[in-house]
């Protein structure tokens, strides 16, 4: 009896152990596939950044004409509106007082141009140094400039100026002019043309505002007229109002190239037309063999008159 006890005890215990047995074989199962560990990719630490490519802008048209204004002033706009009225070509505007010259000097560079037409001396002085392969022409600049460049003449010439003037005062027989060495070859073209007429050019060269006031007051009682030349290296605001009263209150006929000074009580006011400026710039932008130009007409105001007249010489 005690034997078989045992046996079925044993029995007993190894069923409880297959049971277990099987249980933990079903749980293991029931836990799903195996997930495998993978490691992170990690880029190396200077590896190059690739930026998604990007199209390039276009290169700027090549300008063969640049023109380049001083100030916006009437003087020098008149002539910039009454040649690109003319041109035919590309051409690209630059104004002084809508950019710095740093700022026009590399634009310039980047449209790559190969001429240049300067109005007034600011824009002069700018484009001489911007390289010595281009051409330039320039216009409205009252002193002398360098061979080295072409131009156009800022004051119509002397001769049609005298003739109109003495078609009026028939008694204008000694005219006075006071200016610097810079403007000598203005007076010797006066000269020149009043020896054509039989109008003696009594001349006074100075170098400062107080000697051209001077010389100007001695030269009052021996004259019938007298030219004021644009010198402002001679003639300052105060001077040139000082001279205009002394000449009224001596009845001697003033001609000046300066609209400010006819309108203080100048008797003959002479300027250029802006229309011949632009034809002569284009004269010379179309002949690299010609030399400078001068005007071929002379636009006179009188005092007491309501327009102006063209003279052509």
């Amino acid at each position: 009896m005690l034997n078989t006890s045992i046996s079925w005890r044993f029995t007993f215990m190894l069923r409880v152990l297959f049971a277990l047995a099987a249980l933990v074989m079903a749980g293991c199962q029931s836990t799903g596939p195996e997930v495998q560990d993978t490691e992170p990719v990690i880029a190396p630490v200077n590896a190059p950044v690739l930026d998604t490519p990007k199209e390039l802008p276009p290169p700027l048209p090549v300008v063969p004409l640049g023109i380049v204004v001083s100030a916006n002033v009437p003087a020098y706009l008149d002539v910039e509106n009454a040649l690109t009225k003319r041109l035919d070509t590309p051409f690209k505007v630059f104004n002084l007082d809508e950019n710095t010259g740093d700022e026009i000097l590399h634009e310039m560079r980047l449209k790559k141009i190969e001429s240049f037409v300067a109005i007034g001396n600011q824009a002069l002085s700018l484009v001489s140094g911007y390289s010595e392969n281009v051409e330039i022409v320039y216009s409205q600049i009252f002193n002398p400039v360098q061979n080295t460049y072409r131009g156009v003449a800022a004051i119509p010439p002397m001769a049609p100026q005298l003739k109109y003037w003495l078609s009026l005062n028939p008694d204008l027989q000694h005219v006075g002019v006071v200016s610097s060495a810079e403007f000598s070859h203005l007076v010797d073209e006066l000269i020149d043309a009043g020896k054509s007429l039989g109008i003696q050019i009594v001349k006074r060269e100075v170098t400062s505002d107080k000697a051209a006031l001077y010389e100007f007051r001695r030269l009052i009682p021996v004259v019938e007229g007298f030219i004021i030349l644009p010198d402002a290296s001679i003639l300052s605001p105060g001077v040139l109002r000082r001279m205009v009263q002394h000449a009224n209150a001596n009845s001697v006929e003033l001609l000046s190239y300066n609209l400010p000074i006819f309108n203080l009580g100048a008797y003959m006011h002479v300027t250029s037309a802006y229309e011949d400026i632009a034809e002569r710039i284009m004269d010379l932008l179309q002949d690299e063999n010609l030399g400078s130009q001068h005007l071929k007409i002379v636009r006179i105001r009188v005092r007491g008159a309501e327009h102006y007249i063209d003279i052509h010489g």
